[in-house]
């Protein structure tokens, strides 16, 4: 029994559920740790204190990158208790393939 390789494309697809910070309401951000810590949330902050013009919203299973530390393994899946928080543009996100990719 051998081992198939598939191309990451093939079983992730680039998501993005972008949204303008709207002043007043409050967002809650994620951070991703270095070595595949995992994800955990971060401060939450008002949409007038944001200097993106865009956040996206992370949804259970996303994978999501950060990019300026991707080297050092911040990559996560997002848990259910993380759904609904919101990254910048420098984490982007992915929607797996659950018929062919375990998120665990």
């Amino acid at each position: 029994m051998g081992i198939s390789l598939i191309s990451l494309k093939d079983i992730v697809k680039p998501v993005e559920r972008s949204e303008a910070p709207i002043p007043g309401k409050l967002y809650k951000q994620i951070g991703v740790r270095l070595w595949g810590e995992g994800a955990y949330q971060r401060e939450s902050i008002d949409g007038s204190q944001i200097k993106y013009k865009k956040l996206s919203r992370t949804e259970t299973n996303d994978i999501i990158v950060n990019k300026i530390w991707a080297r050092n393994g911040s990559v996560t899946v997002i848990p259910s208790h993380l759904s609904g928080c919101y990254v910048s543009n420098e984490f982007p996100s992915f929607k797996p393939d659950l018929d062919n990719l375990e998120p665990r």
